[in-house]
């Protein structure tokens, strides 16, 4: 039996040290942001081509990007997702989405001596290099006639020190004329 504990003690010890993981707290700014994108409706204003087997494309400054290979990412960008993968090329026509969901999150990345890079919890000494954080609002979409249609993940990458998320008014520009989000 205390061979069995012994084996469960590792599991226990990560379940607790990942509970007290440091939590980014929110600001009123951030709430008073999540109230107005919850519910709100985003606009497509034209179609959007996905090739076969792509379930993502990427937005910055109102241009389509098909991955994220060409966007700056210290510059507000966002991907517009859906839920499956076919294998035929095919298009999201202009619609409304609702959006049904707002979840606010982010990552940090510790850097280290190039080209190694980990991630970490949390910020650790400068001894590591510089930390960046990658904040992320996630706006999770509905429509009836496409239910295919995920949801729209608008982020950037930030020094820790001055890390903030996008305000919609941000998102609004990130995504450009092609979009419209009209707030609560």
């Amino acid at each position: 039996m205390s061979s069995k504990r012994f084996l469960l003690w590792p599991l226990w010890m990560a379940l607790v040290l990942g509970a007290c993981a440091g939590v980014k707290p929110q600001t009123q700014v951030d709430r008073d942001n999540d109230a107005r994108l919850r519910g709100a409706t985003l606009v497509l204003h034209e179609a959007l081509p996905f090739e076969p087997g792509q379930v993502s494309l990427f937005i910055q400054h109102g241009k389509l990007l098909p991955s994220l290979k060409g966007v700056k990412v210290y510059q507000p960008y966002c991907k517009f997702e859906l839920w499956t993968r076919q294998n035929q090329a095919r298009q999201v026509a202009p619609d409304r989405f609702t959006v049904k969901k707002v979840v606010r999150d982010y990552f940090l990345v510790q850097g280290e001596p190039a080209p190694l890079r980990k991630a970490a919890l949390r910020p650790v000494s400068d001894d590591w290099g510089r930390s960046t954080e990658i904040d992320s609002t996630l706006l999770y979409l509905h429509s009836d006639s496409q239910p295919d249609v995920y949801r729209l993940t608008c982020e950037h990458w930030n020094d820790v020190s001055d890390a903030v998320y996008l305000s919609p008014e941000q998102i609004q520009a990130t995504l450009g004329e092609r979009f419209s989000l009209e707030l609560n």
